[in-house]
């Protein structure tokens, strides 16, 4: 085979892929259309036509059942790729903001440990600043709430102080399925923060708080003026709601430092 013809032949893939992609993504094609572009990624095999492959998941089909359908089809198929699609998910990751199902191929295929540096790589690299869109954020920290260890909750605790509140939101609700105590004073801190103006955020400390049974310890007269109505602090600075039973707190000493 000449130079000429090599170069012929990767122009004609290049050509392939990308139609295969243009197919994949058109919200507008028959449905065996859209999946015959599967076939023809899965045929050129590359970690760019793995990345295309998942590019089916960014776009909605009109037809909602058939939507699901495929997308479900297609992480199936890119589940049975195994490590060889771990690249492509892990670039798709990092660009794209639909990665509900790539995340979950990720965490089918490697074993947690190596998920939770993934998506802690995609959050140190997004960091906390002002986002127009923050879905993949959000995706993430979603995803880590999933997940254990206390990897995790320091790839979190930074994210409490995300510019955008939905985030904040997010990460507090992720810290509670985490259950770990170590997020007890980064949580009393925000929420006696004069920066946090959110009411629905604060009242979401106090119920983590609450649930987690983590005291206010050093923050009681500031949790005070904050708590929501309904809630009350005990003598063993316990939060709790009202109408379960509270004993007086101890009056010879405040305990904030």
């Amino acid at each position: 085979m000449g130079l000429w013809d090599l170069f012929d032949k990767e122009k004609r893939k290049e050509r392939a892929l990308e139609k295969a992609i243009a197919r994949i993504t058109n919200p507008y094609m028959q449905g065996p259309e859209r999946m015959k572009a599967v076939d023809t990624l899965l045929e050129i095999g590359t970690d760019d036509a793995i990345y295309g492959l998942l590019k089916r998941f960014t776009i909605r089909a009109s037809n909602g059942v058939v939507d699901e359908e495929e997308k479900e089809q297609v992480y199936a198929v890119v589940i049975g790729l195994g490590t060889q699609a771990v690249p492509a998910l892990r670039r798709f990751i990092q660009k794209d903001d639909q990665i509900y199902h790539a995340l979950r191929a990720l965490s089918a295929i490697l074993p947690e440990e190596q998920v939770i540096t993934s998506v802690g790589e995609t959050l140190e690299l997004l960091g906390t600043d002002y986002m127009r869109n923050p879905e993949r954020k959000l995706h993430l920290i979603q995803h880590l709430a999933e997940l254990r260890g206390p990897r995790v909750v320091a790839l979190l605790l930074p994210f409490l102080r995300d510019h955008d509140e939905g985030v904040r939101f997010q990460t507090v609700n992720a810290l509670h399925e985490q259950a770990d105590e170590v997020a007890r004073e980064p949580l009393l801190e925000l929420l006696c923060s004069p920066d946090e103006e959110s009411v629905r955020l604060r009242k979401r400390i106090v119920e983590v708080l609450a649930e987690r049974g983590w005291g206010v310890q050093g923050y009681r007269k500031k949790v005070e003026e904050r708590l929501p109505k309904g809630y009350a602090i005990d003598k063993a600075g316990l939060i709790k709601e009202r109408g379960t039973k509270i004993e007086p707190a101890a009056t010879e000493a405040d305990d904030d430092d």
